[in-house]
């Protein structure tokens, strides 16, 4: 089994301590972490990591790779390739497809897409359900209280609960769309107004009130964007629910006067919020309340961005260790929060193993940075969006080098396609499991 010895290392522990030294890699996981320099074994390869700082890979838990119905927009070889720019090394990728991943069948045909194209590890969701089967083997079923593609949209509370009961992690968009004004032209965030977000909370809390704690599930509530939103989940959790809230970098970055500022680009469902939602939001993070943040990655084509009727949604998944390494690096968050909300909580929301931190066992999915300093990007855009909606942002950090299961998937921009090796990570887990 090939090795490699990773010489010179500054790697990030648990902790968000700085350890230096060396790591060795086995096959696809960490063998050791050591912190003197030891010789390498006969066959090993080598690298230098002197000057940069090593983080476990990142997880997304929640991206709209457009795959199948929508690879003119993104595409799942297209969508991992942004990912792994952003040190992102594990995608769960969302069932609002067209067609609706919403059985087995569908599941199984978008699996077979993802082992052919993916670039970086991954698992999916699938679309909620009242009376299709309940798979194995999925990151959850998603619940939308708002149209999204070809998802019907769950407006009641007995049909919220009766999804509630059948599946072991749901997660939720709660825009509930009744709450929408009809027929006015009105700016994206009147559009759908906060009280639609407090109308699906009511609802949320009563059907998963209705259950007995043994039927509960584990619920994640995505992309919060308001002050309402954490007060409902810190009253969950002091309750003992087990509810789980994501956050998105949009939300952590502008706010609604940006969104009018700029125009169509910064358009996204949930809508962009105040300064204040914005200041809660970060509070959040450090304060626990806030458990993981995805990018809910979802690109539109410039023309449809352009259009006189743009799509919602944001393409931020080749950014996302950049943008939360710029709020570590700034004093907003720890490092020890960032690995928290980026690999370690996902990862125990979503049950997926091996993938929580640089530790011996562990996958060697391993993201290598610059040091600290100003960079304002300026390589090639790699989703089909065309688009960066950071541009004019100071970095801190760049993604110099991806180790994906013990083998580069990139190094300074190039990415080594032909050996990649990703792995569907519920799949290794039931095998392991066997």
């Amino acid at each position: 089994m090939s090795g490699m010895l990773i010489r010179n290392a500054r790697w990030l522990d648990e902790n968000g301590e700085i350890r230096s030294g060396s790591i060795r890699i086995q096959g696809s996981a960490i063998r050791s972490l050591s912190g003197d320099a030891p010789t390498p074994d006969a066959g090993d390869e080598t690298f230098d990591a002197a000057g940069l700082l090593a983080l476990p890979g990142m997880i997304d838990a929640h991206t709209h790779f457009r795959e199948p119905g929508g690879c003119r927009k993104e595409g799942i070889s297209n969508g991992s390739h942004a990912a792994i720019a952003g040190g992102v090394t594990t995608v769960l990728d969302m069932p609002n497809n067209r067609p609706a991943c919403s059985t087995p069948a569908r599941l199984e045909a978008k699996k077979a897409l993802f082992r052919r194209k993916c670039s970086t590890n991954w698992g999916l969701h699938i679309l909620a359900s009242t009376t299709a089967p309940v798979p194995e083997a999925i990151a959850s079923a998603k619940v939308f209280m708002s149209p999204s593609g070809q998802a019907h949209p769950v407006l009641t509370v007995d049909e919220l609960a009766a999804i509630f009961a059948r599946y072991p992690r749901v997660t939720i968009h709660a825009e509930d769309a009744s709450e929408f004004p009809q027929g006015a032209d009105l700016p994206h965030h009147l559009a759908r107004p906060r009280s639609a977000i407090v109308t699906a909370l009511q609802k949320i809390e009563t059907a998963y009130g209705k259950l007995d704690a043994g039927r509960r599930p584990r619920l994640s509530v995505c992309h919060l964007s308001t002050r309402e939103e954490l007060d409902w989940l810190r009253t969950a959790k002091r309750r003992g629910w087990d509810i789980w809230g994501e956050t998105c970098p949009q939300y952590l970055f502008f706010t609604q006067s940006d969104q009018e500022r700029v125009g169509s680009m910064l358009q996204v469902n949930p809508p962009l919020r105040t300064g204040e939602d914005r200041d809660a939001l970060l509070e959040a993070l450090n304060d626990g309340t806030i458990d993981y943040v995805s990018t809910d990655h979802a690109p539109h084509l410039p023309g449809e961005k352009a259009s006189e009727r743009p799509p919602s949604g944001i393409a931020s998944v080749e950014w996302l260790l950049p943008l939360l390494s710029c709020l570590a690096d700034r004093g907003s968050i720890s490092w020890k929060r960032l690995l928290q909300l980026a690999c370690a909580n996902p990862a125990r929301c979503f049950d997926i193993p091996l993938r929580n931190g640089i530790k011996p066992g562990n996958a060697a999915d391993i993201v290598f940075v610059s040091a600290a300093g100003a960079y304002i990007p300026n390589r090639k855009i790699v989703t089909r969006a065309q688009a960066n909606p950071y541009a004019g942002f100071t970095f801190t950090r760049r993604v110099e080098a991806v180790l994906l299961n013990g083998t580069w998937a990139y190094k300074k921009g190039i990415y080594n396609t032909n050996s990649i090796i990703s792995r569907e990570v519920y799949e290794q887990f039931q095998a392991d499991r066997r």
